[in-house]
């Protein structure tokens, strides 16, 4: 009965070591598996195809000008790194890093803005990467970008609201639940109309409005609108009435 009592308290002690050992999938770091980006860019790029890396893997990127792009996973990276393919000087096929910008840490959707450099210092693509999240640009949302150095100021949806140069601000449209046009002036220290029309606005929707300055002495506030209307919460579909 010796050896038998032996493997008895040999399964026993592996039964206690799996009770308190965690399995080594729950010991994985876990932080960004579930981060989601998308891009923007205001022109077409210069390179037929991008692509960003994940892990080990490069996979492509549809950019749309003016236009967000679709949402893409990005897991276990704590930068976007974009690329093209390029063949190496040894004749095999590889990548050439063209832009990166950091990840921030904790937030689970991304948004970043892509520009193609005017200079070739650098990497040729200037990444700006900010929170997406709905907790900080809710739906039916405005968020402005003074990318001017000076102070502005919106009156927007019966408010008045600074704008801080070099920041971004988020403004409630409060529009009805069918949505509506909202009247938009964006003045200047002095009081001057640089830019006035009427935004439309959506419960489920979220506009970006993009201000930049005059590109000459006399030259016009440059202001671009990029909208994503976000998924809607359908009512469930009705059964069929049974039969008397």
């Amino acid at each position: 009965m010796y050896p038998c009592f032996k493997r008895f308290r040999k399964v026993v002690f592996l039964l206690i070591l799996v009770a308190i050992v965690p399995p080594v999938r729950a010991q994985t770091p876990q932080a960004s598996s579930s981060l989601k980006f998308s891009c923007v860019i205001w022109n077409n790029l210069s390179y037929p195809t991008i692509l960003y890396r994940q892990q080990n893997t490069y996979l492509p990127i549809t950019l749309y000008p003016q236009n967000r792009s679709m949402q893409y996973p990005l897991a276990g990276e704590k930068n976007l790194n974009l690329y093209i393919p390029q063949v190496q000087p040894d004749g095999k096929p590889g990548y050439r890093l063209m832009g990166t910008a950091p990840v921030i840490p904790g937030v689970k959707r991304m948004l970043f803005i892509i520009e193609e450099k005017n200079d070739a210092s650098g990497l040729p693509l200037s990444l700006f990467g900010l929170d997406d999240s709905l907790d900080t640009f809710p739906a039916g949302a405005f968020r402005f970008f003074n990318f001017t150095d000076l102070p502005l100021q919106i009156s927007f949806g019966g408010t008045t609201t600074a704008l801080v140069p070099k920041a971004i601000t988020v403004v409630p449209s409060e529009v009805s639940p069918s949505g509506g046009f909202v009247p938009l002036v964006i003045q200047n220290k002095a009081g001057k109309i640089v830019f006035q029309t009427r935004a439309f606005g959506e419960p489920t929707g979220r506009e970006m409005v993009f201000v930049e300055p005059p590109t000459g002495p006399m030259g016009a506030y440059s202001v671009k609108f990029i909208t994503e209307l976000l998924p809607q919460k359908l009512p469930p579909i009705p059964t069929a009435a049974s039969g008397p």
